[in-house]
């Protein structure tokens, strides 16, 4: 894989990004905690639109009619670097559609059912990632984590709440959380992270790929922005640190007409440096 590395000059841009509005009118959100949950199988589903690059599980995307396209838990999980050493104000970021292989020829895209099933440790290395770590400065500085999108819901009726799947976004922590995000939370957390992939996007990342980005452009990796969600977990380490991996869902109660919040842990995730061939990798540990 090849790193695309952007040279152009761009002045620094306010952050815009579309947000997917849940149909849940008159209802009230109520948050509750499962981190014993069990995984939801998906359903696959045919799509009426086709994604390129990093998958964020159709959100946003519309048909012919202008009906909202549900997702089918196809999200991509992505590692990002984010690299503030050098005397440069333009740090450097780096984000990668994880991939594993199978028979060791093709790739396929590390995905949230992929995550929520896999039930042994898998191991990812990287050259570009071994790359940009070797280039960095001062690379105890850097900071890393991995994120992916759920948007799995099944359609619904106008004012009706859809009935929601895998619906909100797995994500690392350095602490196992403590307590489930609010709907706002999780929404706001869902709306930025995939803005980023979003951009990364428009600027030509391919699906396996990566991408370079610089502060300032548009899908550069902005530490006040993507460091933290809700209101105390920290979302990057430093590249000796392991994290927990969870995904943070909002679920339908229908009996209540309520939308609910929960957590579940899926494991942990870390960076190791493998010295016999000087190469990085990702691993992911299922509790």
């Amino acid at each position: 894989m090849n790193i695309k590395n952007k040279f152009i000059r761009l002045s620094i841009q306010a952050l815009t990004f579309a947000i997917y509005i849940v149909p849940i009118s008159a209802c009230k959100s109520e948050a509750i905690i499962d981190s014993n949950q069990k995984s939801i199988m998906s359903i696959e589903i045919e799509m009426d639109s086709v994604q390129t690059g990093i998958s964020i599980d159709n959100l946003n995307q519309v048909d012919s009619d202008g009906q909202k396209i549900s997702g089918n838990g196809s999200g991509d999980l992505v590692l990002v670097v984010y690299d503030p050493s050098g005397r440069s104000p333009r740090k450097q970021s780096l984000m990668i559609d994880l991939s594993i292989s199978e028979n060791k020829t093709a790739l396929n895209d590390l995905t949230v059912n992929d995550i929520l099933e896999i039930n042994k440790t898998i191991n990812i290395p990287n050259q570009d990632l071994s790359n940009f770590i070797k280039n960095s400065k001062n690379p105890k500085e850097l900071q890393w984590g991995v994120y992916a999108i759920a948007n799995h819901f099944n359609s619904a009726k106008l004012l009706v709440i859809p009935d929601l799947i895998n619906f909100g976004l797995v994500i690392s922590t350095q602490s196992r959380p403590k307590t489930t995000l609010t709907f706002q939370e999780i929404h706001l957390a869902k709306a930025i992270r995939s803005n980023l992939i979003s951009e990364n996007n428009r600027y030509g990342i391919e699906s396996n790929g990566s991408l370079v980005s610089f502060t300032g452009e548009p899908s550069a990796f902005n530490p006040e922005l993507y460091s933290r969600i809700g209101k105390t977990d920290i979302t990057m380490a430093s590249i000796n640190e392991k994290m927990t991996l969870s995904i943070h869902r909002v679920t339908k109660n229908a009996s209540l007409n309520k939308v609910q919040t929960s957590f579940q842990t899926l494991g942990t995730v870390k960076l190791k440096f493998i010295s016999k061939n000087e190469q990085w990798q990702f691993i992911f540990s299922p509790k």
